[in-house]
């Protein structure tokens, strides 16, 4: 574990995930705390999570969106929010999202499905949490949090 700026993994992603963003004209905003600046974490891991979550939710999201990243922290968690405008989660499937090779109701080959049990694994190991919603009306918000 070592203290790591959250810039840096947004830099990054931003830098790997560059041809997906202008083939669906999309653009991936930043809102961050001013007073948080880094986090404790494995490098990465952290990367791993941050480049997961935001080809994700450049891939379901539709052309000409955004996609939000949030992160703000209180006095017992720092917390990164994902925000897509896809079309969501189904019930049935926000009951098998942290199922490995699951997407939705049903188990699938081709690597699908890995992610977010991949993000959970990771959340585990920095002793954080993964949480999964659905928007109204449209798009998903994957929550991350960490404890400071």
């Amino acid at each position: 574990m070592e203290e790591v700026p959250f810039y840096e993994f947004f830099n990054k992603a931003n830098i790997t995930l560059q041809v997906q963003f202008r083939a669906k004209k999309i653009n991936v905003h930043l809102e961050n705390d001013p007073a948080l600046s880094a986090m404790m974490g494995n490098r990465e891991f952290l990367r791993i999570c941050f480049d997961c979550l935001i080809d994700n939710a450049v891939k379901y999201s539709p052309s000409d969106e955004v996609v939000f990243v949030k992160m703000y922290s209180d006095d017992q968690f720092t917390v990164c929010d994902f925000i897509d405008n896809g079309p969501g989660f189904f019930p049935v499937a926000l009951k098998n999202l942290f199922g490995l090779f699951a997407v939705g109701g049903s188990y699938i080959g081709q690597n699908r499905g890995l992610n977010l049990e991949l993000i959970k694994l990771i959340m585990k190991a920095h002793q954080g949490q993964v949480e999964v919603t659905s928007n109204q009306p449209k798009g998903a918000t994957v929550r991350l949090t960490f404890p400071k």
